[in-house]
Order: C-alpha cells, then structure tokens, then sequence
C-alpha cells in the first residue's frame, strides 16, 4: 500500500520534507528532499519527490522536477532534466543522472559543465567516481560562453574524453582537437591543463607568432615549469627563418628574506664566440630590519643584441652589489658597480667603482635647524687597471624663519671637502685637496587672495648664494656629475651639477615668481617665471643648457588642468633678445574610452652638447576602445627638422572572457652600426580558462546542451 503525505506551510504552499541517510560508516551526514509531493512505498524503501523537487547533501545541492530514492541500492534517479551545484568547483546540467553512496559517484547523460565558474565542457555522457574523477565522454570544452545567441564559440577543444582531476586540479584531454570559430588547427593524442583559476602549473604556454626584417619568420614556445611554492622557471625556444634557435630561461624564487631574479638568452654565435646571447640577474636580501643586500649583474655578446631580439633599448648596462642600512634618520650605502658601453661612439669601457655613502639627517627642534651630514668613499678602477680615488665629506645646514606678516627666510649652508688621489700613470700619482663652502640665503613672500570657489596664490622668491671659486685639476674624473639644463626643478639649487666632481662658483642670485589659481570649477593653471643674475659670467655650463654667461636664459613654465581630463605643461627657454633657446610641451587628454598624449621638444643646436643642429621631436600617442572588447595603441616619435619618422608603433587588443589577442607592428626608422633599420609583426594569443585567470567578467553562464 502506497501512502502519501502532504503539508501545507502557513503561507499555503504545498511542501514534503523528507530526510534519510545514505549506506555510509557514519549516520551524521544526511540527505535532505524538499518537493511539492512526496509518495514512498509501505516498507519505506523507494521515494518518489515531484514537483520542486531540491535535494542536499553537505555542499551539494540538485534540483530537478521529478527523481526517485532507492534506500536499499542508495541511488538517486532523475529521468528528466537536473541542475546540480557542488559550492563553487562545478555546475552541471544534465537530462538524466543516477547518483549515490554519498553523491561520490554519479552517472549524467547530455551533460554540460562549468568548471570554477571559467570552463565549460559539453558531453554525451558523464562519469564519476570515489577518486574524485569526473570523466566525460565524447565532449567539447571551452573557456568562452556557450549560449543560445553564440552556439558556436570563438575556441573549443574537442575530446574523446576529459578527465577532470579535482584533487590534482588538473584537466586531461584525450584524442583532442583544437578549433577556432569552428575550424580545426591543430590535433594531439594527448594534451593536459590546469584547472581554470590554477595560476602556476607546469605546461606549455600560449606561442608567439613573429616576423621581422632582422629575424624572417618565427614562432616563439614559452614552457612553464613549477618548481615550488616559492620558485619557477619559464623556457622558451624562438625560431626564425633568418636566425639560429634562441633558447630562453627565466627563473624566479622568492625567500623569506628577499627575491631571485635570472634570465639569459643564448644562441649559436654567427662569429668567433661560442654563444650570441645576454644574462642578467638580480636580487636583494633583508639581512634584518635595517640591513639590505642587493645586486644586479648583466652582461650581453655584443651591443646590438638586446634591440635585435627586443629584450632592452639601453645603451649602457650596469652591474652592482651593494649593501644598505637605512634608520628612520640615517642611510648608508657600501657597493661596487660595474659600467659597459654599447654606444657606436664609445669604446667599451671597464669601469669599477667600489664606493661607500653614508647620510645621516637632524632636527634640532629647539634651534629650529635641519642638517644632513654626508661621508662618500669612491674608486675608479679603469681599463688600464689604474684607479682613482676620491673621500668626501660634507655638512649641510638651513634654518627657516618666519617673519610677519608673511616674509618667509631660509638661509643654508654646506661645507664640502674632498680628496683626490689620481692615477696619471701607472707609475705617478697626485694628490689633490679640496674646501668647497656655499652659503645661501632665500627670501619669499607668498601671496594669497581668497574666496568660497577660488584660490589666487602669487609666490615671489629671491635666493642669493655664493662659492669662492676653485680651480679644479683637470686630472680629475669626472664620473658623477653630468651636464644639466635650466628648468623649474633646477631654478633654486645650491649647486646644479648632479654630483661632487663638479661645482657651481660664484655669486649668483636666483629669481622667480609662480603664480597659480585653485578653485571649485573645472578649470585650474599655474605660470612661473624664473632667471639666474651673476656676477661674472660662467663657462661652466653649455650654451645649450640655458645656465651660461653672466644671466641665464629666461625660463617660463607652465601647467593647466581642466576637470582632469586635459592636463598640458609647458616650459621654453628664452634668450635675452626672446629668441627661443628650447621648449618641451606635453598634453594628455584622458577620457574613459580614449588618452591622447603628445610632447614636442626643441633643443637649438649646441656643437658642446654634440647637437651641429637645431632638433625638434614630436611624440603622438593614442590609446582607444574601438569596442567593448577592442582596443588599439598608436605611438609615433619623429623628427621634424628631418622630416622623418625615428620609431612607430600601431597594437590592437581584443579580450573577452575566454581569449584575449595582441596584434602588434613596429617600425625602427633610425639605424646604427650594430643595429639596421627594422619592421616587425608580433602575435600572441592567450586562451583564457586555460590556467589564466580572466581580466573580464562573465557577463552570463548560459549552460545549454547542443
């Protein structure tokens, strides 16, 4: 006799509830069936839910309009179509399933799953057992949508079977087919990738497709291993028509304490040498909380090397080691560098230049006085092996007063004292000592006008400074200070070479006035105007850079922002007459589907500064959303006193949830003695889902059976 029970809830609706537990050691874990109706037979062993019908089970939960529950053979049987969700490792939707002891094993026919919310796979029929194996049979996987509007996705993966490892996370594909928008391009008796999400696991990368006027046509395979929690190494092989295999190694490893950085590339030589190729690595270690080590070391076959094969557009390389002690108060540095030139116009140079810093900051809050004091040690062992030394030393103080009603003083002082010991042959060496004082003295008087919406601020500032003139032994490197030019950053320095082997002298005062607008609209700007007086002329500096003769050139800076979305600055060097000397303009408009950024330079020419001509660049980039899933990057830089194009560049991007494609073509106009002119051609095609972990969401998870 069959029975049946019916329960209505205090809103009227129709609900059975029945509860048992599956053949198992322990009767803790229960199953629970929630459905509109609910029909068992006398002796209890078979139950029959319809309508509504939802079944839990820990984290799994299944819904479906009608099963049935055997109690002696523990199984579950749903003859029509069922949703089944196990937390957030997979969903399936099936037109019939059998399932039992424990929901470890089950039995699903015209199934289609979504794997960590990323993957799909479609199958005649699905399997799985106590390993925790889902096995579907006769299947296609994808990474992109599978909807009604999209039956056919951009890729797909046809198997005879998929394993699905959730222990080891892993996907296995047996007798796999490869297609894009439905056209098959490659065919493996085996392939296996991680679980959609996995972000390191050991398997082959998505190739590089490539061509180039230097290299021909190529293929670059990237093979990712995972060492370890904490280490891995990618390889990857480049072949080209025009050019031997390139073999590629990037290793990384992370410590406790710090990080591990090497990669190298290395081919056949075309010459004498054994290898073409390059290494660097790199790397620091926190000794403890104050103490750092850190080096950096790279070295390359020959100087067109790296541009070639697109690794680096340097033309110098530099290898240090050096170790660090930093207090909230106090910095020291020990290290040891090691210079090499690519420049056409420079011999190699072997440069080694052990050296120790030390600074130490104080704020004597009493005296109202901030002083640094500085101790350097540098060696310069050159080519020849002969090395020079230098010891500095140097004290530096300012003290700032605040006089009303508003008259703001600064005045500064610095002592350097420096030691030379110059190698001028292997056999002679000099000593040379000396005192550099430079005191200064900054008067500024800022203005303010002020209302609900607006803030107008004009910033007069005089510094006087003065250093007793040095005549400096022209035995002496020069390894730290480089030529500099006159803009607002420079304006007021102390002294305007970068380093201590050079020394601005004299007695030089320092103007300028800012004038800058603040409010509440979309608009605000500043404008500075600044010049340099002397009391005799200076042959210190270049024409070229604005600082020379008895006044400098006339700087004029300025900056304006509207509602930030348009930010340009502006800066020009005039001479006395109002001859332009140089200028650099640059502009960014920034949109949410679009940045346009542009710069124009102009540099007079300068015979000291190896500039016969005058030099006038233009830059012009452009960043825009073509689409929803489509974007493209232009960038040029030409030369408009040559009328030519130096480098341009054009990329195109497109990435949806399953894939995303660069597309890229690059031009070198220019050419030097190691490097000729070049156009390339780079594809790369990353699939999504396929242990990369998607930059876009998924709009929709349609789950449809074809």
């Amino acid at each position: 006799m069959i029975s049946k029970f019916k329960f209505v809830n205090i809103f009227g609706i129709i609900l059975s509830i029945y509860s048992c537990a599956f053949a198992s050691d322990t009767e803790t874990q229960k199953v629970t069936i929630i459905a509109d109706n609910l029909t068992y037979n006398a002796s209890g062993t078979e139950l029959k839910a319809s309508g509504n019908v939802r079944v839990e089970y820990g984290h799994y939960k299944l819904s479906t309009p009608q099963l049935t529950y055997n109690k002696k053979t523990n199984i579950l049987t749903a003859n029509q179509p069922i949703e089944l969700y196990d937390k957030d490792t997979f969903k399936i939707i099936a037109s019939s399933a059998e399932i039992n002891d424990n929901f470890k094993q089950i039995i699903a026919t015209k199934v289609t799953a979504l794997i960590e919310k990323k993957f799909y796979i479609q199958s005649k029929q699905m399997e799985r057992n106590k390993n925790n194996q889902l096995a579907f049979y006769s299947s296609i996987g994808t990474a992109c949508s599978v909807c009604p509007n999209s039956p056919v996705p951009m890729w797909r993966i046809k198997s005879e079977k998929i394993l699905h490892d959730q222990h080891a996370r892993q996907l296995h594909f047996k007798n796999a087919r490869m297609e894009l928008l439905g056209l098959p391009v490659f065919y493996t008796p085996y392939i296996r990738i991680p679980e959609p999400g996995i972000k390191r696991a050991t398997g082959l990368l998505t190739p590089k497709i490539l061509t180039s006027d230097l290299l021909g046509v190529g293929i670059k395979q990237p093979y990712y291993i995972n060492l370890n929690k904490s280490s891995d190494i990618t390889i990857s092989i480049l072949k080209t028509t025009k050019t031997n295999f390139l073999l590629e190694t990037d290793y990384r490893r992370l410590f406790s304490n710090g990080s591990l950085f090497f990669s190298s590339a290395a081919k056949p030589a075309s010459n004498n040498n054994i290898l073409d190729g390059y290494f660097q690595i790199f790397g620091e270690n926190h000794l403890n909380q104050n103490y750092k080590l850190t080096y950096d070391a790279t070295a390359v076959s020959d100087s067109g090397f790296l541009g070639k094969y697109g690794y680096r557009d340097t033309d110098r390389l530099t290898s240090s080691i050096g170790l660090t002690n930093q207090k909230q108060r106090k910095f020291s540095k020990a290290a040891l560098v090691y210079f090499t030139s690519l420049r056409d116009n420079e011999q190699e140079e072997f440069v080694i230049v052990p050296s120790f810093f030390t600074r130490n900051f104080k704020n004597n809050k009493k005296l109202n006085i901030f002083s640094d004091v500085e101790i350097s040690l540098v060696g310069l062992t050159k080519k020849d092996l002969s090395t020079d030394v230098r010891l500095n030393a140097s004290f530096g103080a300012e003290k700032v007063l605040q006089i009303e009603p508003g008259l703001r003083v600064k005045g500064s002082a610095k002592v350097s004292n420096s030691l030379y010991r110059v190698n001028l042959e292997k056999s002679k060496t000099n000593i040379y000592k000396y005192f550099d004082p430079t005191l200064g003295l900054e008067l500024s008087f800022p203005l303010y006008k002020a209302s609900l919406d607006r803030l107008d601020t004009i910033k007069p500032k005089l510094q006087l400074v003065y250093t007793p003139e040095i005549s400096f032994n022209d035995a002496i490197p020069n390894a730290d200070s480089q030529q500099v030019k006159l803009d607002q950053s420079s304006l007021f320095s102390l002294n305007r070479f970068s380093g201590l082997d050079k020394q601005e002298f004299g007695l030089r005062l320092n103007s300028g006035i800012e004038y800058s607008v603040e409010n509440n609209g979309p608009f605000s700007y500043d404008l500075a105007l600044g010049q340099i007086f002397r009391r005799a002329p200076s042959d210190q500096f270049s024409e070229g850079s604005g600082l020379s003769g008895m006044k400098s050139d006339i700087l004029i800076s300025g900056n304006l922002n509207y509602n930030s979305l348009l930010t340009v600055h502006g800066e020009q060097l005039y001479d006395e007459t109002l001859k332009l000397k140089h200028a650099e303009t640059t502009l960014s408009f920034i949109q949410p589907s679009r940045t346009i950024s542009s710069g124009l330079i102009f540099f007079e020419a300068d015979l000291s500064e190896n500039r016969p001509s005058d030099l006038t660049e233009l830059t012009l980039g452009i960043e825009a959303n073509i689409s929803e899933n489509w974007l493209t990057n232009f960038d040029l830089r030409r030369n408009l006193n040559e009328n030519e194009n130096i480098n341009g560049a054009v990329r195109f991007s497109f990435e949806n949830e399953c894939a995303k494609i660069n597309l890229s073509f690059r031009k070198r106009f220019t050419e030097t003695n190691s490097l000729p002119e070049d156009f390339s051609i780079e594809l790369t095609f990353d699939l999504n889902g396929m242990g990369q972990k998607p930059n876009l969401v998924r709009k929709s998870n349609c789950l449809i059976y074809n």
